[in-house]
């Protein structure tokens, strides 16, 4: 009986491992020039530029699009986001990170594979319902 106790919870702590690290990174976000790479090798058309409240990348292939901003101040984030759902009646993901010390202050919008393509990785920590 001890041994199935232990099996079951090795079990349980290895699933709950890969659910939180999936390939060992976590949630993660490329910078500009790595997203514009992995955009690019995938097809997209890429702009980046330097806006007045930080750097804005936009791509896409078709009808498939990104929208990525990293911000220097987290008080653009709210309005931006209102803004990119207005734009883009049809995102899959709309995103808004703000004063977070991994992350920065992000906001991102895009629809169909473009946030696997960009190398963007988000793992989802559920707790409770």
């Amino acid at each position: 009986m001890k041994k199935l106790f232990a099996l079951v919870m090795v079990t349980v702590l290895a699933a709950l491992m890969t659910a939180c690290y999936a390939d060992g990174r976590g949630t993660y976000f490329p910078d500009s020039t790595e997203m514009q790479k992995n955009l690019t090798d995938k097809g997209y058309n890429v702009s980046i530029e330097d806006t007045d409240s930080g750097e804005h990348l936009m791509g896409g292939k078709g009808d498939t699009f990104i929208e990525f901003y990293w911000l220097d101040s987290p008080d653009d984030a709210k309005g931006l986001s209102d803004e990119l759902a207005a734009h883009h009646a049809n995102y899959k993901e709309l995103r808004s990170i703000t004063n977070s010390d991994e992350h920065g202050n992000i906001v991102f919008c895009s629809n169909g594979s473009a946030m696997d393509d960009a190398g963007i990785q988000i793992v989802e920590v559920k707790v409770g319902d």
